[in-house]
């Protein structure tokens, strides 16, 4: 048995599933949350980078393979994590269940972001066990909760947050080893880019679009269009969409859910969240203010 995005599952053993992103047929990273249940988990192999968060409300115990004939007593605690590069998953017998969420990167992803971490484009991502980040932590979670709805908010928010989760790992790598990257800024405000999300503001557009049609690395181009707009791609192709909205409420007499569905949401419910979020008020209070 090998461990990749293509499996059935990211948690080896018997196990109970509470939500995956792997029927989603998301690309380059998966997501999924579960119980493992007792029983020896032999050493196996990933094609894949693995981190492993411990959620639940109690620690869990076990054992852990540290040498072939050695086994050594370890403790789960909520909120740590673990984090599995190329190789194999380390043996392990879990005293009880155990409830975990598992975030895997395909490496071809991995090894691009890597090297976007200019000028250590060769630094490696090297296993880690029982550590927290309280950043990474939350990425993942949005991550999950994003699966958990069936991935309505489209490619650029779940890219961009499975970027930053790498981004956040590779940096604490780098700060361990002393190194950090030195990567500058320049002063283009990138506007064939805002001008292709403009024009395509009701659109799924992937993060992987929008970085080629900047001609930066991934990491770098989202330093930059940061520091242009002072939001994130996927922050300012909300905001066009919601500003498309209040065009055509202005102009069309359409119901809600088809005012939604034509500015690229997935249903009237998170078209209104959104809407409230970023105007003040519902779609219905902003349409009784302008008519």
């Amino acid at each position: 048995m090998q461990i990749s995005l293509a499996s059935d599952s990211l948690i080896r053993g018997p196990s109970t599933k509470y939500a995956s992103s792997i029927v989603l047929n998301w690309k380059q990273f998966a997501v999924e949350h579960r119980t493992a249940h007792p029983g020896e988990r032999l050493e196996t192999p990933i094609d894949c980078c693995m981190v492993e968060l411990a959620t639940g409300a109690l620690p869990t115990y076990g054992e852990r393979g540290v040498s072939p004939s050695r086994f050594k007593r370890y403790a789960k605690v909520p909120g740590t994590m673990s984090l599995f590069s190329e190789g194999s998953l380390i043996p392990i017998r879990p005293d009880g269940d155990t409830e975990i969420i598992a975030c895997a990167f395909d490496w071809d992803f991995v090894r691009a972001t890597i090297s976007e971490f200019s000028p250590f484009s060769s630094m490696p991502l090297p296993a880690l066990l029982g550590f927290s980040d309280p950043a990474v932590q939350s990425l993942i979670g949005l991550l999950l909760d994003e699966a958990k709805a069936g991935g309505p908010t489209g490619q650029l928010y779940r890219e961009h947050l499975a970027h930053a989760v790498l981004l956040r790992l590779i940096s604490k790598n780098a700060k361990r080893r002393g190194q950090t990257s030195k990567e500058s800024l320049p002063e283009h405000p990138l506007r064939h880019v805002l001008q292709f999300l403009d024009e395509n503001a009701c659109e799924d557009i992937s993060l992987d679009t929008l970085v080629t049609y900047s001609g930066y690395s991934r990491s770098h181009f989202l330093r930059v269009f940061r520091a242009s707009t002072g939001m994130t791609p996927y922050q300012y192709h909300l905001r066009k969409r919601i500003e498309m909205a209040k065009q055509i409420m202005k102009k069309k007499h359409l119901q809600l859910i088809d005012v939604s569905t034509e500015c690229g949401f997935l249903n009237q419910a998170h078209f209104s969240r959104v809407f409230r979020k970023i105007v003040g008020a519902t779609p219905s209070q902003y349409r009784s203010l302008i008519s």
